[in-house]
């Protein structure tokens, strides 16, 4: 079988298997045995557990599973979903100056504190959070596809030749698990 950028497939999360086409899904719910097995081993159990989790919604549904706190929430996870938030980091790493890079953040803020406002209100009780700054900000995550796609360039009104030694400057720069980081303080041009 060979698929097209376009064409539509479901993966079995369960047996591995590949569906052709969008089949209609259920929300996961612990139940039957494997709800009657855990209630059984939360009498025994001595630790703790936490989840990965980056959004609100992420948080809520760790919570329904029973998540006891966030073990680490990822703050650049929060910016992945599209739309103006990625294009708001995206303006900041490519900012050309100091007062680019604010105004990017004065975008940034705001979404970050009503993420943060609602993974703490899903973390009822004080449950912990451990939370990783945009410090490690991976260069990769959020200019992986730059190449690809330049749309939003445009919108920022960045010519294709600025932004290739904007990538060229960042990926020599320190690494990071994977990807490469702007270290605080540096500035691209």
């Amino acid at each position: 079988m060979i698929f097209k950028r376009g064409d539509e497939i479901t993966l079995d999360g369960s047996t591995g298997e590949v569906i052709i086409g969008n089949v209609p899904k259920i929300q996961p719910e612990v139940s039957g045995d494997f709800a009657s097995l855990m209630v059984w081993v939360d009498q025994f159990r001595r630790l703790k557990v936490r989840t990965n989790a980056d959004t609100p919604r992420d948080s809520k549904v760790a919570r329904e599973f029973g998540a006891e706190g966030i073990g680490l929430c990822r703050t650049e996870h929060m910016f992945f979903e599209g739309g103006d938030r990625i294009q708001a980091v995206r303006e900041m790493i490519l900012a050309d100056d100091l007062d680019g890079r604010k105004r990017a953040l004065d975008k940034i803020l705001p979404m970050q504190k009503s993420d943060f406002l609602g993974i703490f209100r899903e973390m009822k009780g004080g449950l912990p959070v451990t939370i990783r700054y945009l410090i490690h900000l991976s260069m990769s995550s959020y200019l992986k596809q730059t190449m690809m796609s330049l749309n939003w360039l445009n919108l920022l009104g960045y010519v294709f030749q600025k932004l290739k030694i904007t990538l060229i400057t960042c990926t020599s720069s320190i690494p990071c698990w994977g990807g490469t980081v702007l270290p605080p303080g540096h500035y691209l041009s």
